[in-house]
């Protein structure tokens, strides 16, 4: 079950382009030494331990603007059976690191690591910001040297405060536009966002290529993340409709879990905040190269980790039970206890619901039948596309 908290405001944002062409001149030749004024926090742990802590639950907060707002509606559909995450969110529509009058981020994520526990930040944020910026009662065309200055300032304090605080942080680029100043624009926010966080270490989402035709610009449509084609952008050429947001929440979640499975390093039994970790993957965990998990038959001896399956006849041997398998994830007493109620089949089911990995495809399809998204071009991918 998740966890819901939200603080969200009326959408919109301006979009002035001036300066576009002097802000790709100084980027392809004077742009260092703008970039060499800011400062980057490296990240104090190397992958693959990307989140700070194994944990059996994680507060994961979605931060940004109205972009962010349809991504947490997504995640808020796909993970409601993930109890893993418990989704907050902070987003405030039609603000961004240009306009720090109406709406302060740097400051105002200060206040939400102070008031907050905070695993995982989803962060999404710079729709509104192709826009100028007013810097000691000087207004500053977007794009210009000096725009730029400002705005890795702005954006190298929210990402110093995240790191400071070991926040596991996902950031993700923004899609193409319709409009094409506003795309041109948002290449250009979206490319000084990548610099800064990839040179702290964080992990950055490329949303534009997911988005993107066959052209890379804008399209209005795509394959969803369940595989049916159909429209994923709204009719204003910028945010998404549901079957977008969940195409995005399917990217973070990708990652999301890849991660977590990554820190808990196989884990085999969870027992509320305790982890106990095996040297093998869990059932439904990768093998650590990206191929399956394969388990060979056998009967594991009494108090081995579940890394093994038994075979049936070894059931119908043991009269209708597993014993020594199921010993793995119960008590001798209760296997005793119970030796009347498993069949060979419930008993293997019994094993796998207990070893699968939380979260994963093994998890939902053996503890509640749920099979597998098919995804697109699979051979198990029968959806019509409908063309």
């Amino acid at each position: 079950m998740i966890a819901r908290h939200s603080i969200r405001s009326l959408a919109g944002g301006g979009r002035l382009l001036a300066g576009l062409v002097l802000a790709a001149a100084v980027l392809a030749a004077g742009g260092g030494s703008v970039f060499a004024q800011t400062i980057v926090v490296p990240r104090p742990k190397p992958d693959p331990m990307y989140l700070n802590e194994v944990r059996s639950e994680y507060q994961l907060f979605v931060i940004g603007d109205s972009m962010a707002g349809g991504l947490s509606d997504g995640l808020d559909r796909l993970a409601q059976d993930d109890s893993r995450f418990v989704l907050n969110v902070r987003t405030k529509d039609a603000t961004g690191f240009t306009r720090p009058d109406i709406y302060d981020w740097p400051q105002a994520i200060e206040g939400i690591l102070a008031r907050n526990e905070v695993h995982i930040a989803v962060v999404m944020l710079g729709m509104n910001d192709s826009q100028d910026m007013r810097i000691d009662g000087k207004t500053v065309s977007f794009g210009s040297k000096e725009w730029l200055a400002a705005y890795n300032e702005a954006l190298e304090a929210f990402v110093t405060t995240l790191m400071e605080n070991n926040v596991a942080v996902y950031w993700l680029g923004m899609p193409a536009m319709l409009n094409h100043d506003n795309d041109k624009a948002m290449e250009l926010v979206t490319e000084l966002q990548r610099k800064r966080v990839s040179e702290a270490g964080i992990k950055f989402i490329d949303t534009r290529a997911a988005f993107a035709g066959p052209d890379g610009g804008f399209a209005e449509s795509g394959y969803g993340h369940n595989g049916i084609y159909g429209r994923l952008r709204a009719r204003d050429g910028i945010h998404f409709v549901d079957r977008g947001n969940d195409k995005l929440a399917d990217l973070v979640l990708d990652e999301l879990r890849r991660a977590v499975e990554a820190a808990d390093q196989t884990v085999a039994v969870r027992s509320g905040n305790e982890v106990e970790v095996t040297e093998l993957p869990a059932f439904g965990q990768e093998a650590g190269d990206g191929d399956a998990l394969e388990i060979e038959p056998s009967i594991p001896a009494y108090g081995s980790q579940i890394s093994e399956l038994p075979d049936a006849a070894a059931g119908e041997r043991a009269g209708g039970l597993v014993p020594f398998a199921l010993e793995t994830v119960m008590s001798e007493e209760e296997v005793r206890a119970r030796k009347g109620d498993f069949g060979p089949v419930e008993a293997q089911l019994q094993i796998l619901r207990r070893s699968a990995a939380r979260g994963s495809v093994a998890d939902a399809l053996f503890s509640r039948g749920a099979l597998p998204a098919p995804k697109p071009g699979r051979a198990d991918d029968f959806a019509w596309s409908g063309e």
